[in-house]
């Protein structure tokens, strides 16, 4: 939970499913494990949150996410980022000697919205878009229109005063800056920054493409966050051109929020800054585009001073504390199949990693099932009276927490036991009953054989010889 003077926010550190990311990992994360030139293609419909138990991101590595969603890190431990995060948006192509040929809008990365194309003698410059932002208002920068050289508008965003907003394309008939939002100050709203708009031709050049909008990125973390590299969420410059034809409009930068249980610092910057649009010779520029935001505070409450943000830390008087909840809380795992109806858990095997534990209480209860919890009732232990759990196939777990400290958390870093899986070869013999008569008045007539399986195949064996 992040608190300042006037507003409180919870942020989740997620629950480590995805594992450690680090540079032993790196190829398990990128799509089809393929990490050639130090790239980890890290596909955000497939994560489209990390939740990690640790973030490492080793200097001379890039992360180039995908997809059109921000990038969201969940870490029970630290983030540590000294390699490049590629969250830019890309560049707007310049205009070309030819007015038929066209000049494409740049690519919006991590939720960022992509470029409007420049214009050409047949097709008339194009919007940038918006990306994954869905708040009303917010817009690509528009195309300019007609073929006399007018400039892109710049992208829209999430400005944090009137002086950082979108501008107009110049010249003829320029396009109109996209859409913004100030009433945003606390991070509510998803969403990078927005594409510029593309710009108009003339007789012998077109017009050159908007820039694609900065990304979204997103780190939460129960430790520390350390950045000693440059992470930046800048919107693509507007694409340059000559002759009389227009400039395209620049991408609207992104956002940057950090959250940290601990501290945040580093030797590294974060950017999301004010980009401008395209120049030309005779025609217009293109506008430039919005500036992005910046928003961090860790446990002591200095926020991402160290780090130098461009811009500074938007939208608050006050950075805020980051502080962990207090109160009772309960998980409950999915259920763990052991594939085999004999296995037993060992009580005496158990044991757990707890940090400041003075600061509450914590216990482990342990259910099984031979079904799958699907109609039998079951015992719930408590893994620390030493009762053994045996013979079922499923086990749940279930952890019930009470912190006490929003400074000195309670915490359960791990917990283990071993269990006896049994044998293939075990098997439940049950005897064989035959039946039995008597008959009213006489004597008894009927007999009762009881054979083991093993038996009665041995008496098949001799009768049939």
């Amino acid at each position: 939970m992040v608190s300042g003077t006037t507003y409180r926010e919870r942020f989740s550190i997620g629950d480590g499913r995805h594992g450690a990311f680090q540079p032993s990992t790196y190829s398990q994360f990128s799509t089809g494990g393929d990490v050639s030139g130090n790239i980890i293609r890290l596909d955000l419909s497939q994560y489209p949150e990390l939740q990690v138990t640790r973030f490492e991101l080793a200097a001379g590595w890039t992360l180039q996410p995908s997809g059109n969603r921000g990038l969201v890190i969940r870490s029970l431990s630290d983030i540590q980022i000294d390699g490049t995060i590629q969250c830019n948006g890309a560049n707007g192509s310049p205009g070309v000697n030819n007015p038929n040929t066209m000049a494409a809008g740049g690519a919006g990365r991590c939720g960022g919205g992509n470029g409007g194309n420049g214009g050409t003698t047949g097709q008339a410059a194009t919007n940038g878009s918006v990306g994954e932002i869905t708040f009303a208002g917010i817009t690509g920068g528009f195309g300019a229109t007609g073929t006399s050289g007018g400039g892109g508008g710049g992208g829209g965003g999430f400005p944090k005063d009137l002086a950082t907003i979108p501008t107009a394309g110049a010249g003829t008939t320029p396009g109109t800056f996209g859409g913004y939002s100030i009433t945003d100050p606390h991070m509510r709203n998803l969403g990078g920054g927005a594409g510029g708009g593309g710009g108009a031709p003339s007789g012998t050049w077109s017009g050159g493409g908007g820039g694609g909008g900065g990304g979204r990125v997103d780190l939460f973390a129960y430790g520390n966050v350390i950045i000693n590299s440059n992470l930046s969420v800048n919107g693509g410059s507007g694409g340059s051109t000559a002759g009389n034809s227009g400039g395209g409009g620049a991408g609207g930068s992104g956002r940057v929020w950090i959250l940290a249980g601990g501290t945040f610092s580093g030797s590294g910057s974060i950017n999301a800054v004010q980009v401008s649009g395209g120049t030309t010779a005779g025609g217009g520029a293109g506008g430039n585009g919005s500036l992005g935001r910046i928003w961090g505070a860790d446990s002591t409450g200095a926020g991402s001073a160290p780090l130098n943000p461009n811009p500074s830390i938007g939208g608050l008087s006050n950075e805020g504390t980051a502080a962990f909840e207090t109160g009772t809380f309960s998980l409950t795992s999915s259920a763990l199949d052991f594939n085999n109806h004999h296995a037993e858990l060992i009580p005496a095997t158990f044991a757990r990693t707890v940090v400041n534990s003075s600061s509450g209480s914590l216990r482990i209860l342990v259910r099984g099932s031979r079904k799958g919890f699907q109609s039998e009732s079951s015992d719930v232990i408590d893994l620390n009276s030493g009762v053994g759990l045996g013979l079922f196939r499923y086990l749940v777990f279930q952890v019930d927490l009470t912190n006490n400290s929003a400074t000195n958390p309670l915490a359960l870093t791990q917990f283990q036991f071993d269990f006896t899986k049994g044998s293939p070869a075990r098997f439940e013999y049950r005897p064989i009953y035959c039946g039995s008569t008597q008959k009213p008045g006489g004597a008894w007539l009927g007999w009762l054989f009881i054979f083991a399986v093993w038996g009665l195949l041995k008496m098949r064996g001799r009768l049939f010889r």
